[in-house]
Formats: C-alpha cells, sequence, structure tokens
C-alpha cells in the first residue's frame, strides 16, 4: 500500500478561545465540518479576528493497521499564566499545552485551554488536561521539521504569572508552538511533508 494521501483544506471560520493583555493578543480555534480534523489552535497577534485560514486535514488511501492521523495519548503542560478576559465571562488562568502523540507520530501544534481561578498553592488540583476530539497528530514518516523563527507573542512586561511564555508561529499550518521562557524554543515544531494550499 503507498503512502495515504492529506486532504488538507482551508478553514476560515474560527470560534474564540480568548483574549488577553487588554485584547493584544487572541487564540482561535477552526470550526470544522463533521469528519474533518486539526493540528493546532491558531494565535492573532493583534487579537483581531485570524487574518489567515486555519486548516483541516482527512485521509484518503489511509492503512487502518497504520493510520496517517491518530488522536494524542496524553497532554503535557507547557505553561499556566495570565488573567484573561474571555466571552462570556472572566477567568483568571489559561494553559498552554503540548498534544502527547503516540510513538511513530509527531504533533504539528499546541493548544490553550482556559481554567478557573487558583492561588498556584502547590495544594491546589492541577489543571484538567483538554479533551478535544477533532485534533490529530500525524504519523513521523509524513511529516518534516520545522524551524521556529517567527515569534507571534510573548507576555513579557504584562505582569502575568507565575510563569513566562511565548507564542511562535509553526506559519504553514497558521498554528503555534507554546514555550515557557523568552529565549528561542529549542522543542522541534513540525509540518506536513505534503504540499500545504496556499494561505
Amino acid at each position: 500500500m503507498g503512502l495515504p494521501v492529506l486532504q488538507i483544506q482551508p478553514v476560515n471560520q474560527f470560534t474564540q478561545l480568548m483574549s488577553v493583555y487588554g485584547g493584544q493578543m487572541g487564540l482561535w480555534r477552526p470550526s470544522l465540518d463533521a469528519g474533518w480534523f486539526y493540528f493546532g489552535d491558531t494565535c492573532q497577534p493583534d487579537g483581531s479576528s485570524p487574518e489567515s485560514p486555519g486548516f483541516a486535514v482527512q485521509v484518503e488511501k489511509d492503512d487502518p493497521n497504520n493510520p496517517a492521523l491518530m488522536p494524542p495519548v496524553d497532554w503535557t503542560l507547557i505553561t499556566s499564566n495570565g488573567e484573561i478576559e474571555f466571552t462570556p465571562g472572566w477567568a483568571n488562568i489559561w494553559y498552554s499545552w503540548l498534544p502527547v502523540p503516540p510513538q511513530n507520530y509527531v504533533a504539528c501544534g499546541h493548544v490553550m485551554t482556559v481554567g478557573p481561578q487558583q492561588t498556584f498553592d502547590p495544594y491546589d488540583p492541577p489543571p484538567t488536561p483538554p479533551f478535544i476530539s477533532s485534533l490529530r497528530c500525524l504519523r513521523a514518516d509524513l511529516a518534516k521539521s520545522y524551524n521556529l523563527s517567527t515569534l507571534l507573542w510573548n507576555d513579557s512586561g504584562s505582569g502575568y504569572h507565575p510563569a513566562d511564555t511565548a507564542l511562535w508561529a509553526i506559519s504553514p499550518l497558521n498554528t503555534f508552538f507554546a514555550w515557557p521562557n523568552y529565549n528561542t524554543p529549542t522543542g522541534t515544531a513540525f509540518v506536513p511533508i505534503q504540499q500545504i494550499p496556499e494561505r
């Protein structure tokens, strides 16, 4: 059986997850039709609606014994931060998460969730990991590494706590890579080998 074919299509409709720092940065999730999946949330540095589309993905000629896409097996908390404003009310903490891929798969983006106010006391319960049924990891032989060179946003000077947060662009997919300090990430980002439609 040959390699599976990814059907990748632009998505121009999004659901806003939150805005931070007086609306200077917004996080968005693409709105998907049934049967489509996505790789990660979208960051808009100026807080407006996304100027570029996200992407949805399906698979043709898939191998049921070695599928091209798989859901994450777990989540790794990268940062917790902020006080944020979001619809329909207020919350105090936002969390950035790395999808933990199954063996021989990779993550092509990170996601954000919003949590209740916490005191950051060590006895506080840990944040609840995401449950996002439409997020997928990509089979490693269908992916390539991507150089993280464009900083989308960081919280420098915001007074947020307890952790520094920076979001870096995975530009071909309009997803982001969260990092818990202001240095260039040493982690690895990934995108599909297959050509992605022009945005």
